[in-house]
């Protein structure tokens, strides 16, 4: 696995990886781990695809939920897993005040007659929804670019090309190209670069998206 930071080339394990990217420096910050087997990489529908959840919530937590996530991947080898991290930290406090508005309207079901049973056997999936939503990221949204090229010329020109606009935060090569965390910037002075219309068909601006760190195939 190769990653670019901004002081250069450094070869790190995946759980080193989630180890030096996790910021918990903010005591309402936590990161979402998540394994998952889409239905484009595997023989499954939709409702099929398999998704695997875990909130980290301090440093010392993340080598016993990365193994656990990988834990439970193992348990499906017919299966290939894409393992992410959050982009962004997520608030625990903008997730708890969405969850509570959420359970206000549980509160009305039940004066009203309505069995929230299932809702209530959820409700530690529906913390973790309410923590993936974008508007519970905490601080500053880091920006994403997927890169689906592996041409190293390319790639070099796209880095050169982001320094003038940004700072380049990580640089994570995945399966099919690069994931690029940088510093939010103003988008549309990138786009009005002349040289950036010969990658306009090969990488996407996510904004608060998911990390790639690990790749589990059959």
């Amino acid at each position: 696995m190769r990653s670019l930071k901004a002081s250069g080339m450094i070869f790190v394990k995946e759980i080193d990886l989630i180890k030096t990217y996790c910021d918990f420096s903010d005591k309402n910050s936590v990161y979402v781990i998540l394994g998952i087997a889409r239905k484009k990489n595997n023989n499954l529908t939709n409702s099929q695809e398999i998704v695997y959840r875990e909130v980290i919530k301090k440093e010392k937590e993340i080598s016993r939920k990365y193994n656990k996530i990988k834990s439970l991947i193992k348990g499906q080898p017919e299966y290939n897993f894409y393992i992410y991290i959050t982009v962004n930290p997520r608030s625990i406090v903008k997730a708890y005040f969405r969850l509570k508005k959420q359970m206000i309207v549980w509160d009305k079901e039940v004066f009203g007659g309505v069995d929230i049973s299932e809702h209530l056997k959820k409700i530690d999936g529906r913390w973790i929804s309410c923590l993936m939503k974008e508007c519970c990221k905490n601080g500053r949204t880091k920006f994403l670019f997927d890169f689906d090229c592996k041409c190293d010329i390319k790639t070099k020109k796209f880095e050169e090309l982001l320094k003038k606009h940004t700072t380049i935060i990580w640089f994570k090569e995945t399966r099919n190209g690069y994931h690029i965390v940088t510093e939010p910037f103003n988008f549309k002075l990138l786009l009005e670069e002349k040289d950036y219309k010969q990658f306009e068909n090969i990488v996407e601006l996510k904004k608060d998206s998911l990390l790639f760190v690990e790749y589990i195939g059959k």
